[in-house]
């Protein structure tokens, strides 16, 4: 995540403030972080000039559902709160 987090601060420092929590969904393209700030996945990754999502902490075709449902509630704590996992 702290990865996916420095990435979207430098290229869209108000990212934050883009992410609906009521609609937001890690495993659905266009309710993702990514989704919600760039219109979906796909295009996210692209604007970022990333490969793929899985080391920054929002990938969707590589993991499992239950990875998401590991690591969405730290998503959704940092961007209530700021704090990162330990």
């Amino acid at each position: 995540m702290r990865k996916g987090i420095d990435l979207l601060d430098a290229a869209v420092p108000d990212w934050r403030e883009r992410i609906c929590l009521d609609t937001f969904d890690l495993s659905v393209m266009d309710r993702c972080i990514l989704g919600q700030i760039f219109g979906d996945y796909n295009t996210g990754k692209l604007e970022l000039g990333i490969l793929e999502g899985a080391s920054h902490g929002f990938d969707i075709y590589m993991t499992p559902i239950e990875w998401f449902e590991d690591i969405e509630p730290y998503w959704v704590n940092y961007l209530l709160t700021g704090a990162l996992p330990e």
